[in-house]
């Protein structure tokens, strides 16, 4: 009786321990944590493919500075690379100041949230290398 308990009991002890031990689900985001840091390349913000959408979704909308509402849009016409070359040329830190949000500056887009950090950052870059017609 004593041996069939014993090897009850040990039987009993590998099972729990199997138990305990089989039943592990790994996942990589778990185990490595997430790649919650997303890069931002500057280098390719070509006006055709990366500035001139953020501007024409951004800037140039049907009710804003587009070519048909310039005039009551403080004159402001987005629509083209060389209407936008030409206001950036003259009113670079008005536009980089509004499209920052920053105090002082009438906040753009209006009435919508603020351009994404990375969007900005293509801006500038593509600004601060010459307004290349890319």
């Amino acid at each position: 009786m004593k041996q069939s308990f014993s090897v009850l009991f040990f039987l009993f002890f590998i099972l729990v321990l199997i138990s305990f031990t089989s039943c592990y689900n790994d996942n990589e985001a778990t185990l490595y944590g997430t790649n919650t840091t997303t890069t931002c390349d500057t280098t390719v913000a070509t006006f055709a493919a990366v500035i001139s959408p953020i501007i024409l979704n951004n800037c140039a909308t049907p009710s804003c500075h587009n070519a048909a509402s310039a005039a009551s849009s403080s004159g402001v016409n987005l629509s083209s690379y060389t209407t936008i070359q030409k206001y950036l040329k003259t009113n670079n830190t008005l536009f980089f100041g509004t499209i920052n949000q920053s105090s002082g500056y009438d906040p753009m887009p209006k009435g919508t949230s603020k351009l994404a950090a990375c969007d900005i950052n293509k801006l500038v870059a593509w600004y601060n290398r010459g307004l290349p017609n890319n």
